[in-house]
């Protein structure tokens, strides 16, 4: 995954989501 910092704050809910999803479009 990226590793680059952003101004944006990180946000593990969405590393989280991001998991859910690729596990769902793996069936």
């Amino acid at each position: 995954m990226m590793t680059r910092r952003s101004r944006l704050p990180p946000s593990r809910f969405l590393v989280f989501f991001t998991s859910v999803l690729f596990l769902q479009f793996l069936g």
